[in-house]
This record gives structure tokens, C-alpha cells and sequence, in this order.
């Protein structure tokens, strides 16, 4: 056969010899379906795995379709009435080339007399195993008893997406590397795993030859090891060569992607960082978390220097006031509006949504909350709790979000607790020292964000310069993560 154009252009893994560090010999997808059949030579993946002689099938029905594609969609759709949990297809295109079975998969195809599979994957000393599964992650079920052939780590293809993915009437073209008579496919695969080894006179291990797929015939209890050459009158190829006329694809398998995708190919190696820290970039630049340049900033200082001059709303002050928003990326922007109180004019102070307030001014001083109920809550003293979005009657205003609302010293969420938060940038975040424009809120939105469910009881937002106060109070479900709810707030 001409298989040498076919497989010059493959990438290979070759097995090694060191102990315990055998790999597989050919990472490669088969070929798309030609001429009846599809060629394959990977050995490294558990979509390669095949069954052959198995029982004959009794199908739902059997159907002609253009692809195996098509065919599985049919099972599909005998499977919304419980008639179909695999198919057969066949690529030879005989009139009924797709049969819909509702076998267990594993069931039939655990009876079938031929079964094969890889043995190693691509990382140094992982064992693959299909048949017999894994002892654990790092142990093989049928694992070789000398230490250069041990699984170092094990990968069970009975939980691999492409474990319902089986070839089936295969023609083997690879010269196996031994053969063994063996009663159970448990000592065949012990054997395979075992052979290519042989002592010397000096009692050291030698190198052989490395086994890479088992296949064994129940019927004959004969072992066949393969290992990662075959057709030596041909060329030293390497992988398991076999033609394949037919498909066994469990119900949820993608038929295509398991057969002939290709592998996956490593990542490119990439390029050299562009910079290590912000000096490295340009005026006005910052190296942001990929390590390249960009406008950008990390720190207030970034957009301007300090202090500078804020009017009351930091609209047209006589030197641009910018502050550094990081809120949502440590990679931050410059945007209007005081940074620090030192930015503002005397007698104002600059507040969490980056205004400048005049010291009095009607501001939130302080957000008072108390728990009802906090099932499957964090119960520590650093959480992820609530969010709440405020906002009064202030003209062209948004509001302020408080960000997540947590003293780090202590628990704020469990039964009964009264937790107050006072207006800092780290206990109120933007909300500190907001301007509401009054006490009458239009919106008081609160976010759950932490685990477990949450059932807050009341809310009382305090007010500079006023004793009313905003009281929310709470009856509705419990809170989940993720899950807000909008509460009516009075003022007295």
C-alpha cells in the first residue's frame, strides 16, 4: 500500500525508553472517509480504540443515509422515544449503511471476541485504558510489574468524550511486535504493557522495542502486541496501521471530531513580553496584565499630576482634574473628576463618585443592614456578601453601586447580625459620601453575590446634615447567588 506520501507530513511522538516514561508513537486523526473505509495510525487517543467480531446486531431499524452525520441525527431522533442509544455505520455505503440500535454501548461492544486499544498517551508514563479502566489517576488496573513499564499517571477512556467513538471491521496492516497466548484480556494488556524488554547477560534492562496497542482475540486467546513500527519491508513508519469499514458511535458522540479532527497541536511558543513594568512603555502608557503597552493607568498619578484644581462638579476646572478608574480592571482609564480630597476646593470634600461635596452637603454618612437568615453563607470573616445600587433625585445621575459590601474583620453575614457601613472608599466604595441629592430614594436595588442564600431584614441609610433617615425594609424570599431584588424605601 502507498502510505509514505500520507504519512511523511504527520507529527509523531516517539516512544521512549527511560523507565516508567513510555509514550505513544503516532498522534494523528484518520484520514477523511475514502473508498469505503477510513485510514488510521494514531495510537494515542481513546477514539482509538476498536472493536471486530461482534454480536450480530438486532437494530431499531436500519436506514441509507449520505453520511455518518446523517445518521447519527436519526438516532437523535428515535431517541426522543427511547429507541435508539448508538448506531452502526457503515462507510462501505451499502443500502443500509446506518443502523439504529438501542443497546447499552457498552454492553455490546464489551461482548464482542476482538477488542484493541492504545496503551499510552502522549505525556511520558500515561496510561490509557478502556477496558479494564484505572486504579486510580496514577495506576493502571493491568499495570506492568517492572518498574520501566509502570504507569506514572492513568487515563480512563470509558470518561473520555470520544468513548463512544469505536472502529470495527478493520484490516491490520502493522507488523505486531509479539503475540502471546493469554486467557483474559486483563494479562493480555498486562503483557503488552510488559513486552519490548529483554535482560542481558549483565542483568540490565535492554531496549527491544516498544509496545504502543494491544489487541486481543477471546475466541483464540491470543494476545497481539504492536509496537511503533510496522511494515519494515516498506519503510519505518510508525503508529497502528488499520483500515476501517465501519463505525460504532454512542448516542452524544460526535461522530466526525472523534474519527478524523485532527489532534491537538501544542501552543506556539509566545513571543517575548513587550514590557515588565509601566517604565518600559511610553509617556501616557501603562504594561498592562499582557504585558504590552497601552494607553492606560494604574494609579491616580498616571493621569495627572497632583493635586489639581476640581471645581464643586469638576466640569471645566482651570486645571483637568482626571482620576484613575480601576474598578473593574487592574488595567485602569483616566476619566473626569477629583481623585482625592486634595483635588477639591477648600471646604469640600471629594466623594466615591469622584465629585467634589461641600462639607455639610446632604451626603449617605452611613448604611446600616441586619440579616434575617444566611443559609450555606461563608461564616468567615472575609466574604463575598451584597452589593446595592442607591440613587436619589440628583439631576444626570446614575447613583452609586457600593461594591461589595464586607468588614474584614469580622462576620457581617449570619442570623441576626446588624452590620453598619460608614462612608469610606472601603466599606462604601462610590456610594461614600454620595450626594442624593436628599433623603428620598428612587432606587435601592440589592444584589446577592455570595454563597449559599441570604434573606437580608431591614436597610436605614443615614444622611449628612439630616436626622431622616431611609428605611428599607426586606419580606421577600431568600436571595441566591446572583439574584437581586428592588426594595420600597420610606423616610422618617
Amino acid at each position: 500500500m502507498m502510505r509514505l506520501l500520507i504519512l511523511v507530513v504527520c507529527v509523531f511522538s516517539y516512544v521512549r525508553a527511560q523507565a516508567g516514561l513510555q509514550t505513544c508513537a503516532a498522534n494523528v486523526a484518520c484520514q477523511e472517509p475514502a473508498n469505503g473505509a477510513v485510514d488510521c495510525a494514531g495510537d494515542c487517543g481513546c477514539r482509538d480504540n476498536i472493536v471486530d467480531e461482534c454480536g450480530r446486531p438486532h437494530p431499531t431499524t436500519g436506514l441509507h443515509v449520505s453520511s455518518i452525520q446523517e445518521c447519527m441525527t436519526q438516532c437523535q431522533v428515535f431517541a426522543l422515544e427511547d429507541r435508539c442509544k448508538f448506531i452502526i455505520f457503515h462507510y462501505d455505503n451499502i443500502d443500509e449503511n446506518c443502523l439504529i440500535m438501542n443497546n447499552v454501548f457498552d454492553d455490546y461492544v464489551g461482548h464482542c471476541n476482538q477488542r484493541g486499544q492504545p496503551l499510552w498517551g502522549l505525556n511520558p508514563g500515561q496510561g490509557l485504558a478502556r477496558w479494564e479502566g484505572c486504579l486510580n489517576d496514577e495506576t493502571c488496573n493491568n499495570d506492568s510489574p517492572l518498574p520501566a513499564h509502570t504507569c506514572n499517571s492513568c487515563t480512563d477512556c470509558g470518561a473520555d468524550g470520544c468513548r463512544g467513538f469505536m472502529l470495527s471491521d478493520c484490516n491490520i496492516f502493522s507488523d505486531p511486535l509479539e503475540t502471546s497466548p493469554q486467557t483474559s484480556f486483563k494479562n493480555c494488556e498486562i503483557f503488552a504493557r510488559t513486552t519490548g524488554q529483554t535482560t542481558g547477560v549483565d542483568g540490565k534492562t535492554e531496549h527491544e522495542g516498544q509496545s504502543t496497542y494491544v489487541f486481543y482475540n477471546e475466541e483464540q486467546a491470543e494476545c497481539a502486541v504492536y509496537g511503533d513500527v510496522y511494515n519494515e519491508a516498506e519503510g519505518l513508519y510508525h503508529g497502528f496501521d488499520r483500515v476501517c469499514e465501519v463505525a460504532f458511535v454512542e448516542l452524544g458522540t460526535d461522530p466526525v471530531n472523534c474519527a478524523v479532527k485532527p489532534p491537538p497541536t501544542p501552543s506556539p511558543t509566545p513571543p517575548p513580553p513587550q514590557c515588565i513594568t509601566d517604565p518600559d512603555c511610553n509617556t501616557g502608557e501603562i504594561c498592562n496584565v499582557d504585558q504590552i503597552c497601552v494607553p492606560g493607568c494604574h494609579e491616580h498619578k498616571d493621569c495627572h499630576d497632583r493635586p489639581c484644581d476640581c471645581t464643586i462638579d469638576c466640569v471645566n476646572p482651570t486645571v483637568e482634574c482626571r482620576y484613575c478608574e480601576t474598578s473593574t480592571s487592574i488595567d485602569g482609564h483616566c476619566m473626569p473628576g477629583c481623585a482625592e480630597t486634595v483635588d477639591c476646593p477648600l471646604g469640600a470634600i471629594c466623594n466615591g463618585m469622584h465629585l467634589c461635596v461641600p462639607v455639610g452637603a446632604m451626603t449617605i454618612e452611613s448604611l446600616t443592614m441586619t440579616t434575617a437568615k444566611c443559609d450555606g453563607c461563608a461564616g468567615t470573616n472575609v466574604e463575598t456578601g451584597a452589593s446595592i445600587w442607591i440613587r436619589g433625585f440628583l439631576e444626570n445621575s446614575a447613583g452609586c453601586i457600593t461594591g461589595n459590601l464586607d468588614h474584614a474583620d469580622r462576620v457581617d453575614y449570619a442570623a441576626g447580625f446588624e452590620r453598619t457601613f460608614t462612608s469610606d472608599p472601603k466599606e462604601l466604595g462610590v456610594c461614600n459620601s454620595a450626594n442624593m441629592d436628599g433623603f428620598i430614594l428612587s432606587a435601592f436595588t440589592v444584589t446577592w453575590k455570595g454563597a449559599g442564600s441570604w434573606t437580608p431584614s431591614t436597610f436605614s441609610v443615614s444622611f449628612t446634615g439630616t436626622p431622616v433617615k431611609a428605611n428599607c425594609a426586606y419580606s421577600g424570599a431568600a436571595l441566591t447567588t446572583g439574584k437581586s431584588a428592588t426594595i420600597a424605601c420610606t423616610n422618617k
